[in-house]
C-alpha cells in the first residue's frame, strides 16, 4: 500500500520510510504577501482572472513575473548606458 506523507512545501508518495530517507530534498522558501482591497476590487480582479481560466492566486504571480522580467530588462538597459557612455566630441 502506498502511503501520502504531506510535508508543507512538497507531497511525497512512498512505498516504505527507508525510501523516504533516502531523498534529497529541494528546500522551497515561499513568501506570503498580503494585501487589503475592497470587495469590489477583489470581484473585478476575480472576474478577470477567471476570464484567462485562472485562480487569483495564478494571475497575481503571473503578473509580479512580468514585472520582474520587465524591471530586469531595464536595469540592464541602464547598465548598457552606463557601459557604453559615448564619447564627448570636441
Amino acid at each position: 500500500m502506498i502511503n501520502n506523507i504531506m510535508v508543507p512545501w512538497l507531497m511525497l508518495s512512498c512505498l516504505c520510510i527507508d525510501q523516504l530517507l533516502s531523498l534529497s530534498f529541494k528546500l522551497v522558501f515561499l513568501r506570503e504577501i498580503k494585501i487589503k482591497i475592497s470587495e469590489k476590487d477583489y470581484l473585478d480582479f476575480l472576474k478577470a482572472s477567471n476570464g484567462y481560466n485562472l485562480t487569483i492566486e495564478e494571475k497575481i504571480l503571473e503578473i509580479i513575473n512580468y514585472y520582474v522580467i520587465i524591471e530586469r530588462k531595464r536595469l540592464k538597459l541602464e547598465k548598457m548606458k552606463i557601459r557604453f557612455k559615448p564619447l564627448n566630441s570636441s
